[in-house]
């Protein structure tokens, strides 16, 4: 299979196969933020869930909720099927959160491999093609959040000279390196990732070929201010 879209499309169906859809699941949550109809329709089909209660399953806190990995791991696949298709209420930093909160590393080996092999299609396919509905920053605040990585993305961008992945890296620091301090970059729901000196230690190993003179400009006034 050699079209990325097709690639990715098929990356959300093998995810959803393998993620549990248990129809005796009853969800509980606050009574204040959520009706015993909404919490019936967390209940019923997945593809049935109406997208503003998806939205509120990423932005949430797990406290919210009776049992939160259950119901994460039961709509993942349609949340990630939102975030990759530009969102549609869902925010990509948020879920992250959700999953790392959740422990995904620790979930049955057919659903943490399909959904780590989803995240790396999502992402190889942002950096390496046009269009790519959702901006690079995003993907990575998803996956990066999630895996508690961020370098290890990074290493998985494309030797220069690959024109969609050069324009792609410019513009990710522009706004990491020359409009914000590329040491204080937090990723996650609520900023938690602090993903700053990953970043800083990253960049200083990237040959500053691969930088524009705006960003080598940044990154030497960063170094210069740090003990």
């Amino acid at each position: 299979m050699t079209d990325p879209w097709q690639r990715l499309g098929a990356a959300l169906d093998a995810y959803a196969v393998v993620a549990p859809r248990d129809s005796r699941f009853r969800p509980a949550a606050c009574g204040h933020c959520h009706t015993a109809e909404e919490l019936a329709a967390l209940a019923g089909p997945v593809e049935s869930v109406p997208g503003r209660l998806l939205a509120a399953v990423a932005y949430r806190s797990p406290g919210h909720w009776s049992d939160p990995t259950a119901l994460l791991r039961r709509l993942a696949p349609r949340l990630m099927r939102a975030v990759v298709a530009g969102g549609q209420g869902v925010g990509a930093g948020s879920l992250g959160t959700r999953f790392r909160q959740a422990d995904w590393p620790r979930w049955p080996e057919p659903e943490r491999v399909a959904l780590l092999t989803l995240w790396r299609t999502w992402f190889d396919l942002t950096v390496r093609h046009d269009p790519a509905p959702v901006p690079v920053d995003e993907v990575l605040d998803l996956v990066a959040t999630a895996t508690g990585g961020l370098a290890p993305w990074l290493d998985r961008w494309p030797a220069a000279g690959h024109p969609v992945a050069d324009r792609r890296l410019a513009e990710l620091l522009d706004g990491w390196v020359v409009h914000d301090r590329a040491d204080a970059l937090r990723l996650g729901h609520g900023g938690e990732y602090l993903a700053g000196s990953e970043l800083f230690t990253w960049l200083n190993g990237l040959d500053p070929a691969r930088l524009t003179p705006d960003q080598r400009y940044a990154l030497a006034l960063l170094d210069a201010d740090r003990p």
